[in-house]
């Protein structure tokens, strides 16, 4: 835990160089530690077993042409 608190604390130093998504990937990374670590109740992860569905692969393929100048972090993709 210790070493993504100062990965993220030089990323923030530093100004974020490696960009929003790195960030995003390293509280995301907390986030699982922390769960994992002091959640009171306990669940396994499930095993994504297969792939995405030609549908949902195409909206997704959509989405990032129509927003190639936007910044694509991993929350601003639509629910």
């Amino acid at each position: 835990m210790m070493a993504l608190l100062v990965a993220m604390a030089t990323d923030l130093d530093e100004g974020s160089p490696a960009g929003r998504l790195y960030g995003e990937s390293l509280s995301n990374a907390l986030a699982v530690y922390l769960l994992s670590r002091y959640a009171v109740r306990r669940r396994v992860p499930k095993m994504f077993k297969g792939e995405l569905p030609r549908y949902l692969l195409n909206r997704v393929l959509e989405y990032v042409r129509s927003n190639l100048a936007e910044n694509l972090g991993s929350r601003s993709l639509p629910r």
